[in-house]
């Protein structure tokens, strides 16, 4: 009996450490990133707001690699095609490439081509709409994959960004996701309480 119960303690002051380990790499790897954007940036203004906005993507991006990776590199693994090692090292390698070769076209799409910046004069406004997206799909990404729950990293940022933008904006804001065709939205009658008619005309 004090054999199973001294197992069972070490067993649970084993997977303890492991957890204490992953938890230090990721504070270590957002605190590297908040570095990384405070060194590389060519403005010195607002960079306590850079790098926190590092610190959630960083924290974005270890919930994608959570929820991503694993989907992609699972089938690899569990048929035992290649180790867990190798397939990290395989996925965090495709995961900067990507990064690097189309980042910025997807950058500029998530920037521009989902709500309209034009309808959004104050820069303040725009910059804390576009962290709280972040932060929200962040959140929604960890949430969901922490229980299983099949979730898309793209939806939940696209998501976020539009809904951000529509608070912050208006309707009109989110025309750009409509291929900025203002006419879409032309018999969209809003009164002065915020009722809306003809809204089944966008879908």
């Amino acid at each position: 009996m004090k054999s199973k119960t001294s197992g069972s303690i070490q067993k649970a002051f084993k997977e303890l450490q492991r957890d204490n380990v992953k938890i230090t790499l990721a504070i270590v790897f957002v605190v590297v990133a908040a570095g990384l954007a405070l060194i590389c940036s060519h403005t010195p203004v607002h960079l306590p707001l850079l790098a926190l906005s590092a610190v959630v993507g960083g924290y974005m991006a270890m919930n994608i690699g959570a929820n991503d990776v694993a989907n992609n590199v699972g089938p690899l693994v569990g048929s035992q095609a290649i180790t867990l090692g190798m397939a990290i090292l395989m996925a965090a390698l495709c995961e900067v490439l990507g990064a690097v070769l189309a980042g910025s076209e997807v950058v500029q799409s998530i920037k521009g081509k989902i709500i309209d910046p034009e309808h959004i004069q104050n820069t303040t406004i725009f910059v804390g709409m576009m962290f709280s997206a972040l932060l929200s799909g962040a959140i929604w990404l960890h949430l969901a994959t922490a229980i299983g729950a099949p979730v898309s990293t793209t939806h939940s940022i696209v998501g976020g960004v539009l809904g951000a933008g529509l608070v912050a904006g208006g309707w009109s804001c989110g025309l750009a996701i409509f291929g900025r065709d203002r006419g879409k939205l032309d018999h969209l009658a809003c009164d002065g309480r915020g009722d809306c008619h003809g809204a089944y005309g966008l879908v």
